[in-house]
């Protein structure tokens, strides 16, 4: 563990960088750090900007995706239990879908490797705007039954899906016999200790929770997000938690209280794809290396709010530790959040962290990687690239890259000529490119793009 004098410095360096990114640009945040039994916890801004209200420590905040490790949590136990195995298929549980549903399994679920189109897109996020979207839980679901094929066969390729975790959570339903929100409260909340913390079956938002904003149109101040079932999610993103409690979760898997450490390997066994690419997904959760130390995380993103959840549980020093930060406002006002976070984590880190080494800058690297590269799974996520004197300038649709995210030359790969960059903003996002592809590694999350012809 760092010396106190180290520790004491923390709490100056991390308010201005929150001031920095979040109290100039948000209504609220909250953050905790955790190392070896060292706690720093800090709230900003307000939870209700309109009335003034601040936030503290029992604000609650819409956790949106981080509820992903809590639905794979309830699965993985019901697996343990023998009620289910991660590999039946979807036939035995939902006999209405279409044909689809007896190649997509379980486990191909929980790993992002179904090949379900994504419900939560833009059609989705309009009519959930506009107010079309009912207080019920066939919302989703209809929406799901009506795809009459898959993005790709299931277990050969990785795409994000919230689909795949609304029907894990209707599993967890048709397996215990009990809705979902009281599986999860009384086999992982309670037994964590998270009493503050809860997940919604309604588009009600709980009290003292913080209200949610989004830019403007003109981004000139905030706007409250109408709350609606659309936006309070169901398995796939229906926690409603504190950043202490989420701080309690982190402590009950390092003391393996809830989850079982084979529970907690299954969860954290990356998803390799069969041509050998590593995602780095595993079941609600990504798994990847922060300049050199191992980071299981995941970040929540609906209309209203962002969030990142971070454990790093296994230290050069013995130690392990957990970063959480919860904001009402959306990616609309904090773009960069990667970055923000980043930093912190540097703040509580760097001590173990190894250093990031540069490479002078190869102009014809650099003009040989420029151009127009896009997702042959996903069209709306793409990427511009053009060089710079010190590296590469990268703006696009994918997270982090709205405002253009510049980064430094590495260097290259002996032998396959893999060209490597990593963020300047201290977000740790590494990019590579090889032939006519790029790769975005987001500390684990990995996105394939190719380069347009012509490009």
């Amino acid at each position: 563990m760092p010396p106190a004098d180290f520790m004491k410095s923390i709490q100056g360096r991390a308010d201005g960088l929150i001031a920095e990114y979040v109290g100039a640009s948000a209504p609220g945040a909250s953050l905790l750090m955790t190392r070896d039994g060292f706690v720093y916890e800090r709230a900003y801004g307000y939870r209700d900007a309109e009335n003034m209200i601040p936030a503290d420590a029992n604000t609650k905040y819409m956790a949106a995706s981080i509820t992903k490790q809590f639905t794979a949590a309830a699965v993985v136990k019901l697996a343990a239990r023998g009620v289910l195995s991660l590999d039946d298929a979807l036939s035995a549980y939902f006999p209405e879908l279409p044909g689809w549903k007896g190649s997509v399994s379980i486990r191909s679920l929980l790993n992002h490797s179904s090949g379900i189109p994504d419900y939560f897109d833009a059609n989705f996020l309009e009519k959930y705007a506009a107010g079309d979207v009912q207080d019920g839980d066939s919302a989703a679901m209809s929406v799901i039954s009506s795809y009459r094929e898959l993005k790709f066969a299931p277990g050969t390729e990785h795409m994000y899906s919230n689909s795949g975790y609304v029907l894990l959570g209707e599993i967890v339903e048709k397996v215990s016999g009990r809705p979902f929100h009281d599986f999860a409260r009384d086999e992982l909340l309670i037994p964590a200790g998270m009493k503050d913390s809860v997940f919604l079956c309604s588009g009600k938002r709980p009290e003292g929770s913080a209200k949610g904003y989004s830019a403007k149109p003109d981004k000139r101040g905030f706007a409250e997000v109408p709350f609606n079932r659309a936006l309070a999610g169901w398995a796939d993103g229906n926690l409603c938690a504190t950043a202490r409690d989420l701080c309690r979760w982190h402590e009950a898997l390092s003391a393996s209280s809830v989850l079982s450490e084979y529970e907690q390997e299954r969860m954290c066994s990356p998803l390799v794809l069969p041509d050998g690419a590593k995602t780095g997904a595993g079941f609600g959760l990504f798994i990847g290396e922060r300049r050199g130390l191992r980071e299981i995380w995941h970040t929540g993103s609906v209309p209203g709010y962002a969030s990142r959840f971070s454990r790093f549980p296994s230290l050069p020093d013995g130690g392990s530790a957990a970063v959480i930060l919860l904001c009402n406002a959306d990616i609309s006002c904090l773009d960069g959040l990667g970055s923000l976070f980043g930093q912190i984590v540097r703040i509580l880190l760097e001590d173990v962290m190894a250093p990031v080494r540069r490479s002078p800058p190869e102009r014809s690297v650099l003009e040989k990687i420029t151009g127009r590269y896009v997702s042959a799974l996903d069209g709306e996520l793409m990427c511009e690239v053009s060089p710079e004197e010190t590296g590469i300038r990268a703006l696009g649709s994918l997270r982090g890259f709205k405002n253009g995210l510049r980064a430094f030359f590495a260097g290259t790969k002996p032998g396959s000529g893999e060209a490597f960059f990593y963020a300047e903003d201290g977000s740790d996002i590494a990019m590579s490119f090889t032939g006519d592809s790029m790769t975005v590694d987001d500390v684990g999350r990995t996105t394939r793009l190719e380069r347009e012809s012509g490009g």
